[in-house]
């Protein structure tokens, strides 16, 4: 288990198949936003469509799952934002 951590204007640029050396792994993750509206993109049908955090979510990312995470921007008039992502690692087999 691992805790992601972003704070204003923080982001993970397009990542996926390439760097994926472990076909048997996938990420059971939950994302937390205070003082934010978070997101993730993913690969589907050629284009990185938006995930948009909600309370209670969580997401299964397999191996080779073309993804990023875009700019956390804060809202107006808002304190600094923040997103947490608790990350689960689990293996196939």
């Amino acid at each position: 288990m691992f805790l992601l951590a972003y704070r204003e204007s923080d982001c993970i640029g397009p990542h996926g198949a390439e760097q994926d050396t472990d076909l048997d792994r996938f990420n059971l993750q939950f994302p937390l936003c205070y003082d934010a509206v978070g997101a993730m993109r993913v690969l589907k049908r050629g284009y990185l469509e938006p995930m948009y955090d909600r309370d209670g979510d969580a997401r299964l990312l397999g191996p080779r799952m073309w993804h990023e995470v875009p700019p956390l921007l804060r809202l107006p008039a808002g304190r600094d934002p923040l997103r947490l992502v608790v990350s689960l690692r689990l293996m196939a087999r």
